[in-house]
């Protein structure tokens, strides 16, 4: 096909060619989240996150109010939340001989995340409503389900953690 210079479709192409050669200039790796805020570069899907809620403070907030007993809570809950993804790698990729110590240490901390969910009368982990911590226990409590259940026969929904249901439910 031949495209004159005034082609849409043409220039539309080319647009986006050069779009993507500039996107992979600024996430080098191919597979990394980005945002680019005032010539920042930022490859850390949890700082991204902070970045967008101190870009937009007008919006709905997804962290409680600095100082407030919500905002206390946090950073307990992201500690289980990489302790949480530790535990689920820690079993998913276990050899036979560790596997029981890797599953245990699982459960315990599933048991743990479903305490957390009810200290704060959920069904998210600050309570009624979602927030940045829901956001980030999201992937590794998706991604665990889904592994746990086809590579080790484990199933965590429906595994005997109600409020674990629940935010599953909720969200």
């Amino acid at each position: 096909l031949a495209f004159s210079p005034d082609d849409s479709l043409a220039q539309t192409i080319i647009a986006s060619t050069v779009d993507a050669f500039f996107w992979t200039d600024m996430a080098l790796s191919f597979l990394t989240a980005y945002v680019d805020e005032d010539g920042k570069l930022i490859t850390d899907s949890v700082t991204i996150m902070y970045a967008l809620e101190e870009a937009f403070p007008e919006n709905n907030p997804l962290l409680p109010a600095p100082g407030s007993e919500a905002a206390e809570a946090v950073p307990p809950l992201l500690r289980l939340e990489q302790q949480f993804a530790g535990a689920w790698l820690g079993w998913l990729r276990a050899p036979g001989v560790m596997e029981g110590g890797a599953r245990a240490n699982f459960e315990a901390t599933l048991a743990r995340m479903d305490e957390a969910l009810a200290a704060r009368g959920g069904p998210f982990f600050l309570g009624a409503e979602l927030s940045l911590v829901d956001l980030l226990f999201c992937s590794f409590l998706e991604r665990s389900v889904a592994s746990l259940l086809y590579f080790k026969g484990f199933a965590v929904r429906g595994g005997g953690y109600a409020r674990i249901d629940e935010w599953f439910e909720a969200m």
